[in-house]
């Protein structure tokens, strides 16, 4: 992936098709070991990571929402004598974390994201049913407009609603608040604007 504009994948749609973007970083990234960088020891690579690892278990355990923390590793790079005993030092520090978490490759995040947070166009499937008043809604899911369309849904069993998003901000939370109406029919999600020509 060459996207290093979000901490967590997301999905984007190309031509007729959702596409997983899994972010990448140059931050925790052994190619800070380049001349004139941030790296220039094993310890100076340890203590960078570990720290971001810490800082986003911290807010992790604050905000109950997992994080993700990609490491940049290249062979040449960090497995250069002097410099994989950083890795070692972090390697034996995630393992004593336990199941807080879950060291695994970009791939593997892919299919665990597929899995638990699938395209929107799969979990939307038809404009609303419902024959009532419809509220049209662009900017998304965010905390108001998704508490102005639960309100409208409660307020009228007849009402139906249409969310337009670019950002794709349906999530767990998004989910718990507005699915059911999804799945009754009566509220539509689609990627995307009024202004889309599709």
């Amino acid at each position: 992936s060459d996207a290093y504009n979000d901490d967590l994948p997301y999905w984007v749609q190309v031509g007729d098709r959702s596409h997983l973007i899994v972010p990448y970083t140059l931050c925790t990234n052994d190619s800070k070991f380049a001349p004139g960088r941030a790296f220039s020891t094993a310890d100076s690579f340890f203590t960078f990571c570990k720290d971001a690892l810490d800082a986003l278990m911290q807010e992790a355990k604050a905000t109950g929402r997992p994080k993700m923390m990609s490491i940049g590793l290249h062979p040449r790079l960090i497995g250069h004598p002097a410099r994989i005993a950083g890795l070692w030092k972090l390697l034996d520090h995630m393992k004593s974390l336990g199941d807080q978490v879950w060291v695994c490759r970009r791939a593997d995040i892919a299919r665990h994201w597929h899995m638990l947070h699938p395209p929107l166009t799969s979990q939307i499937l038809a404009a609303p049913s419902v024959t009532g008043p419809r509220l049209l809604v662009t900017g998304g899911a965010g905390f108001v407009l998704s508490n102005l369309v639960r309100q409208w849904l409660h307020s009228d069993p007849t009402a139906s609603a249409v969310i337009f998003d670019r950002a794709q901000a349906w999530d767990e939370q998004v989910e718990a608040f507005l699915g059911p109406f999804v799945r009754e029919g009566r509220l539509a999600f689609f990627v995307g604007d009024v202004t889309d020509e599709e």
